[in-house]
């Protein structure tokens, strides 16, 4: 009887590092500069924590701050995490191109 456990291992590119930089890093770096403009609305409207999205009739200029808040979100919750993973695993065999991707993203994001 043989107990011996069989791994798989994944070898990484040696450039793999870029793409932990371009799509984790500064994706990250940009999501905290896209909070400003949130914190700064938030001054603006009078729209105070806890609230993530102000009250129409109850905040006076509700549709405005929640442009800003939605761009906010769109980016950090909807489409941070697909393209952090995708990019990720593209970047296994594609780490040059998937490091170029990923500074696009963040500026274009």
């Amino acid at each position: 009887e043989n107990n011996s456990t069989k791994m798989t291992s994944i070898t990484l590119p040696d450039t793999f590092g870029y793409v932990i930089l371009s799509c984790v890093a500064a994706p990250c770096v940009m999501t905290s500069f896209m909070g400003g403009p949130v914190m700064k609305a938030r001054k603006e409207f009078g729209v105070e924590y806890p609230n993530l999205y102000a009250t129409p009739g109850y905040h006076k200029e509700a549709d405005a701050f929640n442009r800003v808040q939605r761009c906010h979100q769109a980016v950090l919750v909807e489409s941070l995490p697909s393209f952090t993973i995708s990019a990720l695993v593209a970047g296994v065999c594609y780490p040059i191109t998937m490091s170029i991707t990923g500074i696009a993203w963040s500026i274009g994001a």
